[in-house]
């Protein structure tokens, strides 16, 4: 970014390892919070459903800081129309967690 070429490839290490352009980079996290996933809850006028996987939004070594980080923005912000669950065990693919995202999507549809 600094040499000014933002069609080159980094790898900034946040949110995790993967390869941007500097420009979709910039674009992504840019100040002006674009792409929060908490300000584009606020605006929505349904009731969401947010899922996280535990091991996403942990300490552990399949942490994703951005993930935990919007897990935990939308829980603060108690949305009256925002439900957020996390799914103990699952990683953010939900591997060998299916069943219980499954059970969680069609319990919060229930509740609707």
């Amino acid at each position: 970014m600094d040499s000014g070429d933002l069609d080159a490839y980094i790898t900034p290490g946040i949110p995790w390892g993967s390869t941007w352009t500097a420009r979709a980079f910039i674009d992504c996290f840019n100040p002006d919070n674009r792409y929060s996933v908490t300000r584009r809850a606020a605006e929505l006028d349904c009731p969401a459903l947010f899922v996280f996987g535990e091991e996403e939004c942990g300490d552990g070594p399949r942490k994703l800081p951005v993930c935990g980080s919007a897990m935990r923005s939308l829980r603060d912000a108690d949305y009256g129309h925002v439900t957020v669950r996390v799914i103990a065990g699952a990683d953010h693919g939900y591997r060998d967690r299916d069943p219980q995202l499954f059970s969680t999507i069609l319990g919060w549809l229930a509740d609707l």
